[in-house]
């Protein structure tokens, strides 16, 4: 038995057999972005199949999220042209957001010029290079991953599926693979920042306030006691309101789309499309 992907001379020897019909199935394949191939059994095609990657199932909406928080999101992927342009397809990403064929060292190169691109953008707007530059955050599971997860400004990987390079190397690991939390962690991560400022903010003017008034002569023990303790209460409170927050929705949804390709079907296992017949 051989099972054979992609071989030009198969290919050739199914013209001159019954099977001359999947060469052109093949294309057809080939043209959705998957990998073909022929199963032989004593030197005659018994089976052909083909193999795609397709996306996690909450893969669209963790997009969808992250544009409407104003994040841009760029796919840089090894894969070919095909499969990449054809899972983009499927997230509704555009063209120019999908970058293919890439080895590890292109994925840093990738994180260098959008740094350099954030760094220029910030040097032409005097209001937000006040606040520095923004950051570039890259999201990965792979060994192939870990070199641009370390390039990159804050890295976030995948605990669940990812390699133990990936989570060695990255800032943040999550603890699943539910790629619905990165939206849910940044929010909460803005969320946090502007607590923090809050509190600060309440902090200072409150004990500017007591400050002021004894410099006039007009405060007294009991003032100075709450804008100490009844400061550190108040921010004590609202900090606790980070509590609130509750985790994404975990549920594992998976897509169980049929094809019918003449006698063979696909079905998804293990986040790979696969046909059979």
């Amino acid at each position: 038995t051989r099972v054979l992907a992609e071989s030009k001379l198969e290919t050739q020897n199914l013209q001159s057999c019954e099977w001359k019909s999947v060469s052109k199935q093949h294309e057809e394949w080939r043209s959705e972005g998957k990998t073909t191939g022929v199963v032989w059994i004593d030197d005659k095609p018994t089976a052909h199949y083909s193999l795609s990657d397709v996306p996690r199932p909450q893969a669209k909406q963790a997009i969808k999220n992250l544009w409407e928080m104003g994040i841009q999101t760029l796919m840089l992927t090894g894969d070919a042209n095909g499969p990449a342009n054809t899972v983009g397809q499927m997230l509704d990403m555009q063209p120019d957001s999908i970058k293919s064929a890439l080895l590890p060292r292109d994925k840093i190169r990738y994180i260098g010029e959008l740094k350099e691109t954030t760094v220029q953008r910030s040097k032409s707007n005097c209001w937000p290079s006040c606040f520095g530059r923004q950051k570039i955050g890259m999201v990965g599971d792979g060994v192939n991953d870990a070199p641009a997860l370390a390039a990159a400004d804050v890295a976030l990987a995948m605990g669940a599926n990812g390699t133990a390079m990936a989570i060695e190397t990255s800032d943040v690991v999550l603890v699943d693979s539910n790629l619905l939390k990165v939206s849910w962690l940044i929010s909460l991560s803005r969320a946090t920042r502007r607590t923090i400022c809050q509190n600060v903010t309440f902090s200072v003017l409150l004990k500017l306030l007591v400050l002021g008034l004894a410099a006039i002569d007009e405060a007294n023990l009991w003032m100075a006691i709450v804008a100490d303790v009844g400061a550190m209460l108040a921010v004590t409170l609202n900090a606790t309101m980070l509590l609130r927050w509750k985790a994404a929705d975990s549920k594992k949804a998976k897509d169980k789309r049929r094809e019918t390709y003449g006698s063979f079907s696909t079905f998804e296992r293990n986040g790979v499309e696969v046909s059979v017949g």
